[in-house]
């Protein structure tokens, strides 16, 4: 199968040889991809990170060829400090979550969003936020954002634990002082109003990013197999 000037973003290279690289990508149509790719000479485009690239490849095998590989005419802002972790981190979730050919035009829109918007932002959590559910979605692993596991809507006002293979249980009814003594939630425990807040992608409420960050990381690590992201090792920050 020949595929020529797919738009792409690298997401990741490595060194085989003095002369090859396996290099990852997030292509629009097709996912990730990994191919075999000649080290590029002083008179072609480099492989850069967060800069969209236009590519053609070669090959049926999961491991494709790479023919062709250029910069795109498109303007990108420069990820320093922060915005810059944070796209490593997004690039280390794409590759640990999907499976080859695995992705969708959404989930390649919403990546290219967050690189656009993250040297910008006042706080990159919403944008974080936004981007780890809808991978989640498109990698198989969505959950009911809107009805507990037995169906029923999520009540503002009512606690829920979290099952990450399953959902959201409902675990009381009561405001929070009638029926825990320190009156503070039990770990993994929501307030219905967090959830549907982040069902809606609206992250105002400082109390709703600390419920989006607390959730989304406990269903990242019940799907990473309990293995660390080393863009979290590399930068030791709250927000990832």
């Amino acid at each position: 199968m020949r595929i020529d000037l797919q738009p792409a973003y690298l997401l990741h290279s490595r060194k085989v040889s003095d002369s090859r690289l396996i290099v990852d990508f997030m292509t629009r149509d097709y996912g990730l991809l990994s191919a075999m790719a000649r080290a590029p000479t002083k008179k072609q485009s480099p492989f850069a990170l967060f800069r969209p690239v236009v590519i053609s490849w070669l090959g049926n095998k999961e491991l494709k060829t790479l023919t062709h590989h250029e910069l795109a005419a498109v303007t990108m802002p420069v990820l320093q400090g922060q915005p810059l972790f944070c796209g490593f981190y997004l690039n280390e979730l794409l590759i640990r979550l999907l499976n080859k050919g695995d992705g969708s035009t959404s989930l390649y829109e919403a990546y290219q969003y967050a690189l656009l918007h993250l040297p910008s932002a006042v706080s990159p959590e919403p944008l974080l936020r936004c981007f780890e559910r809808l991978l989640l979605d498109e990698a198989g692993f969505a959950i009911d954002w809107h009805c507990d596991i037995t169906g029923c809507a999520i009540e503002p006002h009512y606690w829920y634990r979290l099952n990450p293979s399953a959902g959201f249980e409902l675990i009381n009814t009561q405001p929070l002082s009638q029926w825990c003594l320190d009156n503070r939630p039990p770990a993994n425990t929501y307030e219905g109003d967090s959830i549907l807040a982040l069902a809606s992608n609206q992250y105002h409420c400082a109390s709703v990013q600390v419920a989006a960050k607390n959730i989304m990381r406990y269903l990242l690590a019940s799907r990473l197999g309990g293995r660390a992201l080393k863009s979290r090792e590399l930068f030791a920050s709250s927000l990832l």
